[in-house]
């Protein structure tokens, strides 16, 4: 009996296969597997088992580097958590940030820290703060009244005024922070010296009329007027800041203010419409130097102190009208090469110089009464309107090499020193071809008769020929 027990007993143990382990002669049929225990059931197991069968818990797929993280397996995306995500042996690999110190603890940084990942304590992912020392200033604070750009967009750009401002003109900037005006300012019959120093931006105009009394105003952090920006008759204003002024988005006008010595416009570099200086009797000092576009017209007119006008950034422009400004010996528009309508230079008697080399096509240029002239130089126009040079007592050479074509006359007329004139390449005219009265040479210009021309020609002058 002991020993059929023992027999038995040996069958079974044979039959009875340990997990994990092969039998040899098994007859299951199956094959052979290896799986692996998926503790957390993220689809990737760690340690492995075989069998013939994948059990409960277990997965066909290994690599899990932590079988107790759903969020860790080999598909996973890497994030920047200081943990390997995808089970690749690296660590925040591709993902890590640029971080920057927040001192003030505001959520809003500064100065680099090196690279990491948010959520470091005194560390964030941007460097937005214009003031790392005090938690009040960051991008999106609301602007209070001291003075601080609080909302680290640049400007100090609280609304001081809405509506049109006029009464009280001349304490309104007492005790109060910069800032803007959501309307406009009418100082009309203001007296004495108005600072408007505190005013950074106007949405409307801005209009100064005294009448007599107005001697001083003060726009120095003046930056952006929106419609127009007046200053006219008050002959006793003898100082106006407008320093900062930068961009005009109507016309610009200053007009008879006797007493005006200087005017600083260095800062202006947009006009949208037109810039007008006129009647400033004693101005001696205009600085125009960034001013690069004005939408209209712009004049310089009975500015009779002013000895130089220096245009060099203006590129666009409709209309130049330079008119009787008795001490005006040059000016310089280098960079201009197209004037849509007209540029108008009339009764400047002392100029000497004018500068309009890049200049290839103009509506009508128009050069009249301006005694001291002595040379013109036009030799990159190619096509314009009308030309129109009259009347100049010292003009002594006319170059227009380049000009082919006008659509309108060309008139060089009573230019009693004019003894030299190129128009080699003009083939066309839509009006008359008319030089007379010119100290030319008329043997000279016989080819100008094959120009073909929409009005009459007419050549007739003193000179003499060689």
């Amino acid at each position: 009996m002991h020993a059929l027990l023992w027999v038995l007993l040996i069958g079974c143990l044979q039959e009875e296969e340990a997990p994990g382990k092969a039998g040899a002669g098994d007859d299951s049929g199956g094959p052979y597997l290896t799986f692996y225990e998926d503790y957390d059931g993220d689809g990737f197991g760690g340690e492995a088992a075989e069998g013939y069968e994948v059990p409960a818990g277990y997965v066909e797929l290994g690599g899990d580097c932590d079988d107790e993280d759903p969020t860790v397996h080999p598909e996973a995306d890497e994030i920047c958590d200081h943990v390997d995500n995808n089970c690749d042996g690296s660590i925040d690999e591709d993902v890590l940030l640029a971080l920057y110190t927040d001192n003030d603890g505001d959520g809003y940084g500064s100065a680099p820290s090196g690279e990491g990942c948010e959520g470091l304590s005194g560390q964030v992912t941007n460097n937005d703060d214009c003031d790392d020392g005090d938690d009040t200033v960051y991008p999106g604070a609301a602007d209070s009244c001291d003075g601080l750009d609080n909302n680290c967009d640049g400007e100090v750009d609280l609304t001081l005024h809405t509506g049109e401002l006029s009464e009280d003109a001349a304490t309104f900037c007492d005790n109060t922070c910069s800032g803007s005006i959501d309307g406009s300012i009418d100082l009309n019959f203001e007296s004495g010296d108005i600072d408007f120093s505190c005013v950074v931006d106007v949405s409307g105009h801005v209009q100064a009329n005294s009448g007599g009394s107005l001697t001083g105003l003060d726009f120095s952090a003046l930056r952006q007027v929106g419609g127009d920006l007046i200053i006219s008759n008050n002959p006793h204003l003898g100082g106006l800041d407008l320093s900062s002024l930068d961009q005009v988005g109507g016309g610009l006008t200053i007009q008879h203010a006797g007493a005006l010595l200087a005017l600083d416009l260095s800062s202006l570099a947009e006009v949208g419409e037109s810039l007008s200086v006129s009647g400033l009797d004693n101005l001696g000092e205009l600085d125009l130097s960034s001013l690069s576009l004005v939408g209209d017209t712009f004049a310089i007119h009975n500015c009779d102190a002013l000895s130089a006008l220096d245009l060099s950034s203006l590129r666009q422009v409709e209309w130049v009208s330079v008119h009787v400004n008795d001490v005006l010996r040059s000016v310089a528009l280098p960079e201009l090469g197209e004037i849509i309508e007209k540029v108008s230079l009339y009764k400047n008697p002392a100029l000497e110089d004018v500068n309009l080399s890049a200049l290839e096509s103009a509506g009508t240029l128009s050069f009249d009464s301006n005694d001291a002239l002595i040379q013109l130089d036009l030799s990159s126009l190619q096509s314009g309107g009308s030309v129109v040079i009259q009347k100049h007592g010292s003009l002594a050479s006319v170059d227009l090499s380049a000009l082919s074509s006008t659509t309108g006359g060309v008139y060089i007329q009573n230019n009693n020193a004019l003894s030299s004139i190129e128009l080699s390449s003009l083939v066309e005219t839509g009006g008359d071809l008319s030089i007379e009265g010119n100290a030319l040479c008329d043997e000279d210009l016989n080819y100008l008769e094959e120009v073909v021309c929409g009005g009459t020609f007419s050549l007739d002058n003193a000179g003499a020929c060689p």
